[in-house]
């Protein structure tokens, strides 16, 4: 058949993912799945009504946790003929003309396929991208055409997640330090380069802005030298798949400089190394995308100062800072863990919303500390067995928190001139030692809390000799358990508000009714 590209995409034809995400943390364990839209601010569990961002109530790609059912009429609009095939087949009524989307097909089947309304399973491989290049992926869940949302789903092996649009089959270079002809290569998946210096020197110098990728191969040797986009055009630098990991080190410098350059880089399926000095990353404008990406060595992670670093099912675990959020910069996680390192995260006048997230085992400068204007929201997620400095979320100097379905073990602290702080349907808890919450002018409403029940409506006392009734396994350390036991006392003590997740920490799906009660934390057993 031939595809007409006579007609734009069909108006439903926005990304949704599959649901289902998984992290568990027993025995130190991260095991993780999952998808959200990278080109939208972490906010994919959110339903809409959300008292945040407008851009956090879009129900539209990987990640969206909310449900969206397309209506089926029982005729085509065009025809008084019930439809010809079973519900369960992927065809709808007959009678269309040409191919594509036609406006005699239903929202289910609203591709023709020789005479016939289909969905998009029913398209030829590849109709998608010939329709709509920025709607190249079958989302079969809903039967339309979608912008992709993984590097997986393109088949050139890169996605650029801002647009929904497969990286070009000719804007790609390959680099593996492994290939004994290496030195002399060119860039082929055949013929690839050393090092991914020099395929960055070969892409700078192409005419245009348009996206280019590069594939690193798995290599016991880390390959070296500072990454430096320095032209106006996205890039994408993808690690393998299975077996060997690509680490990237900067050895003298930065690992990834986007310092005013590239509006997108994207990082996938790569260990970023930076020894035991420097900041692997450095960003003062566009966008970074890390997704499954390990960021290790003895210093900061990312110093992010005017740019939007987003992580997703990605691990900090650097030995010195995790993150360091300044001026304009944004934090944005998904499904990320900052672990045993000396701090966790800084918001120094920036932003930063963390989902489904954890930080835990900071053993100098503790869990997060928002100061001098910076903002945190934090949704859905976890923080724990953060040590000496901050035990675990402290606001000092104009920082503002807001804490939603979140469990807290350790402490909540405000210091001198703190900004507003709220806390709701959530756990904040206390092992030995700790203080739990902290802060008297936290407002603070149907959570589980060792104090402050008067600081909001709806609260319920615990103390650290109720957290074995609490919790699966609450010992000190990174063999710690804090998903909650089910009829426990956090059990229906949140009350669910419009905008409020629909999935808990684990994609377990909680209530979407407005009113409906639930279990505080960020888990639901």
């Amino acid at each position: 058949m031939t595809l007409a590209l006579r007609r734009p995409r069909h108006p439903l034809a926005h990304p949704i993912c599959a649901r289902g995400l998984a992290l568990g943390l027993g025995g130190g364990a991260l095991v993780l799945s999952a998808c959200f839209d990278p080109g939208v601010p972490v906010d994919t569990e959110l339903a809409e009504g959300s008292g945040t961002t407008s851009q956090e109530q879009t129900a539209t790609s990987p990640g969206t946790e909310t449900s969206t059912t397309a209506t089926t009429p029982t005729t085509g609009p065009d025809t008084d003929d019930p439809p010809t095939t079973d519900p369960d087949t992927t065809a709808g009524p007959a009678d269309c003309e040409g191919d594509g989307p036609d406006p005699a097909c239903d929202a289910a089947t609203p591709y023709c396929v020789d005479g016939t309304c289909v969905d998009c399973t029913g398209l030829p491989d590849g109709a998608c991208m010939a329709l709509d290049p920025t709607a190249p992926v079958c989302d079969a869940e809903v039967g339309v055409c979608s912008g992709c949302t993984e590097h997986e789903q393109c088949s050139t092996g890169a996605c650029r997640y801002t647009t929904g649009e497969c990286f070009a089959q000719s804007n790609r270079l390959w680099v593996d330090n492994t290939f004994g002809g290496c030195a002399g290569g060119t860039g082929s998946e055949a013929n690839p380069f050393c090092t991914v210096v020099e395929a960055m020197e070969v892409l700078n110098g192409q005419a245009g802005s348009e996206p280019w990728a590069i594939f690193v191969a798995g290599s016991p040797n880390p390959y070296e030298g500072t990454v430096d986009p320095d032209n106006n055009r996205p890039v994408a630098i993808i690690g393998p798949s299975a077996g060997l990991a690509a680490t990237l080190d900067g050895v003298a410098g930065f690992t990834i400089d986007h310092w005013a350059q590239s509006p997108e880089t994207y990082l996938a399926r790569l260990t970023i190394d930076r020894g035991f000095s420097g900041t692997a990353i450095r960003c003062n404008t566009g966008q970074v995308f890390a997704t499954d990406t390990n960021f290790v060595g003895g210093d900061t992670a990312a110093d992010v100062t005017g740019c939007s670093l987003r992580l997703r099912r990605s691990v900090v675990s650097t030995g010195g800072l995790g993150v360091m959020v300044t001026g304009a910069g944004e934090l944005l996680t998904d499904q990320t863990t900052f672990e045993n390192s000396s701090g966790g995260i800084v918001i120094d006048g920036g932003s930063a919303v963390l989902r489904r997230s954890v930080v835990r085992n900071h053993y100098v400068a503790g869990g997060i500390e928002v100061i001098n204007g910076g903002e945190l929201q934090l949704v859905n997620s976890m923080v724990y067995y953060n040590q000496y400095n901050n035990d675990g979320v402290h606001v000092a100097n104009g920082g503002t928190v807001d804490v939603v379905h979140s469990t807290i073990i350790g402490t909540f602290s405000c210091g001198g001139m703190a900004g507003p702080t709220s806390i709701r349907n959530s756990i904040v808890l206390h092992q030995p030692f700790e203080a739990g919450l902290d802060c008297t002018s936290t407002s603070v409403h149907t959570s589980v809390v060792n104090t402050g029940l008067g600081q909001g409506m709806g609260n319920v006392q615990a103390d650290a000799m109720d957290l074995g009734t609490i919790f699966v396994n609450p010992v000190t350390g990174m063999d710690a358990d804090w998903h909650v036991l089910p009829g426990s006392i956090p059990e229906g003590v949140a009350v669910h508000q419009p905008g409020d997740p629909v999935v808990d920490f684990d994609g377990e799906p909680r209530p979407e009714m407005a009113g409906a009660n639930d279990y505080a934390g960020a888990d639901v057993p």
